[in-house]
């Protein structure tokens, strides 16, 4: 992608996370928020996913939050409730490492070999998440985005991911947590 619709990219993607903010401001709930965000970032990258889990700290599990996706049901039902590890797929590595993980190749990386049946199922190639932080240093969440292509990030998708994390942040830890389906 040229430099200039990079930039073009960005630009749209700061107005949008400005009108986002300003809906926090007037009280827009937090699921709302992360709704606008998935839907930014699915609109920024038409062929990739979003989703947001939310780490149930006493079990030290990832969950479904009421929050909006476009993966697969069957495949949401197989990772809810997924443990924190370092070697749990990207959003379970992102949650207990406290940092970005990035997977490029679901079907080769360790992280993913338990799921990649389900994965292949649901057409996803890389997974990227970024841990959702509370201002006391606690992960809620994490925030991914899903490419049905092997692919690794570019610098400006890496910027408006860790950007819709740090606004899913402030949402989360407005309301201390979003709703966990059951």
């Amino acid at each position: 992608m040229s430099q200039s619709k990079e930039l073009v990219l960005l630009i749209k993607a700061h107005r949008r996370f400005n009108q986002i903010l300003r809906g926090m401001a007037n009280k827009h709930s937090e699921i709302e928020v992360i709704d606008q965000l998935i839907d930014l970032i699915e609109e920024l990258f038409p062929t990739r996913m979003g989703s947001l889990l939310l780490v149930d700290q006493q079990t030290q599990t990832l969950h479904l939050s009421a929050a909006k996706t476009k993966l697969p049901p069957f495949y949401n039902q197989a990772i809810d409730g997924l443990p924190l590890g370092a070697d749990i797929g990207s959003c379970g590595a992102a949650a207990f490492l406290k940092k970005p993980y990035i997977v490029s190749d679901i079907q080769t990386h360790l992280n993913w070999q338990p799921f990649v049946e389900i994965a292949q199922q649901a057409a996803l190639g890389a997974c990227w998440s970024m841990p959702v932080f509370s201002k006391q240093n606690i992960v809620l969440a994490t925030f991914a985005i899903y490419s049905p292509v092997f692919s690794e990030p570019s610098d400006y998708e890496l910027e408006i991911l860790e950007s819709a994390a740090n606004i899913a942040s402030i949402a989360l830890d407005k309301s201390h947590y979003l709703s966990i389906k059951k």
